[in-house]
């Protein structure tokens, strides 16, 4: 057709990273096979300013933006699955954060330690260092962003909560490594941005995913295709149906 036609919108492709660890016989579904209870967790990471940190661009600063449509994206998918919550099969359903008592990275910490979290979406900003080759999540604080190693943090969803699902929404600092970086701790299913995409992108991204995942009851692959085609229906010009990357390991 005039718009062009691509692969990538015909079948729900994704990339896997350690193939000796799956099952010859595993169903590539992975999540909502027979739609069992899940918990979800969100993580709405409202951090931007300025960053200093001996692993992250050779020490010298980076600066976030204000991530605004990506925050009322996660407050809005908290509020659609909590109200929805036994239609979508949820179980238990949390947002980081939660309390003005305490620091952010404490409730997370205390979060992932109190429950298994299936499914967890990170709404903020996040960052692949070349140079030191390190992968960073960061969390408000009260002297401002605070730079969490990615791998800290996979290694205790994938030991501690045995999370299924980790919703990547970085939009402007979104990157192919940072999303690989995640998945060498074999977190089962991951989903990302190659490249960086505009906040209101991600934000109607999200949006779609969750709706053909938990209202549409699709498989976890299909909702992700089918999240691709409605992108590109919508915007075809602007590649933003091509950003979104899914790894099943």
């Amino acid at each position: 057709n005039d718009q062009g036609d691509y692969f990538m919108l015909h079948a729900p492709i994704f990339r896997t990273v350690y193939e000796l660890h799956r099952k010859e016989d595993e169903n590539e579904q992975i999540l909502f096979v027979d739609r069992p209870e899940v918990n979800c967790l969100i993580i709405v990471a409202n951090a931007y300013g300025k960053v200093v940190n001996p692993y992250i661009n050779m020490g010298r600063p980076i600066y976030l933006k204000p991530l605004n449509e990506t925050l009322v994206e996660a407050e809005e998918l908290y509020d659609f699955l909590s109200d929805n919550r036994q239609e979508f099969c949820i179980k238990e359903i949390e947002k980081v954060p939660n309390r003005q008592d305490v620091d952010f990275d404490t409730q997370v910490k205390d979060l992932l330690k109190k429950n298994q979290w299936d499914i967890i979406h990170y709404a903020g900003h996040s960052h692949f260092d070349e140079t030191s080759q390190k992968g960073f999540l960061f969390y408000p604080g009260s002297e401002g962003p605070k730079a969490v190693e990615s791998d800290l943090f996979s290694h205790t969803l994938r030991f501690r909560t045995e999370t299924k699902l980790l919703y990547l929404s970085s939009c402007q600092s979104s990157g192919s490594d940072f999303v690989l970086s995640f998945a060498r701790q074999l977190i089962p299913a991951i989903i990302g941005f190659r490249w960086e995409i505009e906040d209101e992108k991600a934000a109607k991204h999200a949006e779609l995913f969750y709706r053909k995942l938990f209202q549409e009851k699709k498989a976890l692959p299909y909702a992700f295709l089918e999240t691709r085609q409605a992108m590109f229906e919508e915007a075809y010009d602007n590649k933003i149906w091509a950003a979104g990357m899914l790894i099943i390991q």
